[in-house]
Order: C-alpha cells, then structure tokens, then sequence
C-alpha cells in the first residue's frame, strides 16, 4: 500500500509539474508578443546628427515593418534628468492627465514629464506649468511615472523601482533639433522581424556604426527553457514527495489513533459516524497542510523570480483549485483504510 501512495504521489507531482510549466510557458510566450518586436541600440559615441539618419532610413524602409514605437534618450547633466524623443501613435503609457503625442497635436513645443519635476500646485492646473530644456520652453501636457528600463550612458545609477524616475518625454522631432547626442535608441515594431528582416536590419546598422551594438530580443522560452525546466521539476517533485509525506502521517495517526475509533465503536457509534470523522480530520490536516506548503512555495518562489528564472503567481482561483486537488487525492488516497476503520467490528483489535 505504501508503494502505491508513493508511486500515485510521484504521478500526481508530474501532473503538477506540466501544469506549472504550461502556465510558466505561456507567461514567456505572452511576454514575447511585445519583447520579440523591440530592438535596443546602445551607443557609446553617436551624435545625434548620425543616429537621425539612420533612425529617417528605417522609418521609411519599406523592407522592415512599420514602427510602432520609437524611444531615443540621452542623459542631460544639466538639471539630472533623461531627456526621450518620442516617435508612435501612442504613448503607450498612463497620464495622469493630458493625452499623449499623436499625429495631429497642435501644442507648440509639447513635453511629459515625471512628476519629480513639478510641485504640487503645478500638477493641480498641469495645463499651465512649462519646463525649460536647453534653452527652450516646453508646454506640460502630462505628468507621471516614466521609466527607462535600459542603462542610458552617464545617467545615475538605477533607484529601487528599476530605473531613474527623473524623464523629460518630447516629440522626436523635437528631439533631434536640440538633443546634443544619443546614447540609446529602443525601436518597437509592429511586429517581429522575419530572419531576413533581421538580418538586413543589422547590415544597414552595422554599415553606419560599425562599433556600436544592436541587441537582438531572444524569445524568453527559449532563452530560460532550461531554467524552466530544473526549477519546475524541483518544485512538482518537492509537491509529490509532500503529498507522499501527507498521506503517510496520517496513515500513522490513523493506525496510532485506532483504539479512539474502537472506543468510539463499542459506545454506539456507527460506521458512517466514524468514517465522517476520519474524513473531517483528514480535510483539515490537508487543507493546513496545503496552506503550509503554499507559503514555502511562495517564498521560494519569491527568490526564483529574482532571479528571473520563472514569471509565475498562484492567483485566488488557482489556489482554491489546486487545494481541491490535494484534498481530493488526500481522500482517495486515505479512502480505503478510513472505510477498514469505520467497519471494523467491536470483537477486532486493530485495523
């Protein structure tokens, strides 16, 4: 009996190690959608005159999908900030007020800024305030939390929240009559590039800045599929060998416990009384169980996404659901010793 609750265990941790997997794949895969589209520049010594012309030749390169959107950033000393030219239909971002730079904006000189900029009565009338960038005046059409999720050379080093939160947002247009240089470039297309589409693409880069790096995005299932898999496996394998343990102690709290059911028994208790009785503490040490199991299971799981090995949080429904599935092996599992137990007669001595 032993081996079959071992070997049923083993099953059950397989079964939750392709349910963990299928999820965790389909967290890369929908990560992917938007990741396989971006291609980063990372400049060391572009000036800005160099990186417009080859940002204008691919912006107008018929063998490359259209840009959906485009970021160009470079770190001004003067005041601490990023200074970013936009170029797309939308922002992409939440403003907390004001709208993005669309196509047909009719604000002179428009700009967005991260709210470190303004002080409180600014951002009470956000229409009325104006920022200074090398000697130009900007109108404020919106304020927030922007983020550059890439080094940009010479920039501070990142804070907490992954990133310096002090960002100027402008129209690209903009940005290339006063920018002094480029340290960054972050290219969105509206879809991913073909294997051709990529190689032209790093030719005619290569062609203009033969000492720069363009990185290639890498699809996240494959990039951590080996992580995925060593990380799963542990987890699923220290789910069923959890289980095992489960159904083992309470085997042994049930053959430790049988002279209370007989007690039970030969004061008049029936055999349905005393089965509802195994099966209720049988409910309850699995549900504890499960919820012990689901905090170290948290806790682990917390330092895997550290270190990016998996992007995967139980929500409420998964939790409820998987709970249910423990507590249902449990009870099968248990199911035909409580049933020995509940029948036994007042004459036997032991299970």
């Amino acid at each position: 009996m032993i081996f079959l609750i071992m070997v049923l265990g083993l099953v059950v941790s397989f079964i939750a190690l392709i349910f963990l997997h299928i999820d965790s794949l389909e967290s890369y895969v929908n990560r992917d959608k938007y990741a396989l589209k971006e291609y980063k520049v990372f400049f060391n010594t572009a000036d800005i005159r160099s990186v417009t012309v080859f940002l204008n030749a691919i912006l107008n390169d018929s063998n490359l999908p259209q840009i959906e959107r485009l970021f160009v950033n470079t770190y001004i000393q003067d005041g601490d900030y990023i200074l970013s030219g936009f170029y797309g239909s939308k922002l992409g971002y939440d403003i907390e007020v004001g709208n993005g730079f669309q196509d047909n904006n009719t604000i002179k000189n428009p700009v967005l800024v991260s709210n470190v900029f303004l002080n409180p009565n600014d951002l009470i009338n956000i229409t009325n305030a104006s920022f200074r960038i090398m000697g130009q005046e900007y109108k404020v059409i919106g304020a927030g939390e922007f983020g550059v999720n890439d080094k940009v050379k010479n920039a501070p080093e990142a804070t907490n929240f992954g990133y310096p939160t002090r960002q100027v947002i402008i129209p690209y247009s903009e940005f290339q009559e006063i920018a002094p240089d480029c340290s960054m470039v972050n290219i969105r297309f509206e879809h991913p590039l073909s294997s051709e589409e990529e190689r032209y693409l790093k030719s005619e880069f290569n062609c203009r800045f033969s000492n720069e790096v363009l990185t290639i995005p890498v699809s996240g299932v494959k990039k951590h599929s080996t992580d995925i898999y060593i990380t799963l496996f542990i987890i699923a394998l220290g789910m069923g060998l959890s289980l095992v343990n489960i159904i083992a102690l309470f085997r042994y709290w049930i053959e430790r416990n049988w002279k209370k059911y007989y007690t039970y028994k030969l004061c008049g208790a029936s055999g349905i009384w005393i089965y509802g009785l195994i099966t209720c503490e049988l409910i309850i040490v699995s549900i504890a169980s499960f919820f012990v199991a689901l905090l170290i299971y948290d806790l682990i799981l917390r330092r895997i996404m550290t270190d990016n090995f998996v992007y995967y949080q139980l929500d409420f429904t998964k939790i409820l659901l998987l709970m249910g599935i423990s507590v249902l092996v449990s009870f099968v599992l248990v199911h035909p010793t409580a049933k020995r137990v509940a029948q036994m007669m007042p004459q036997e001595v032991k299970p």
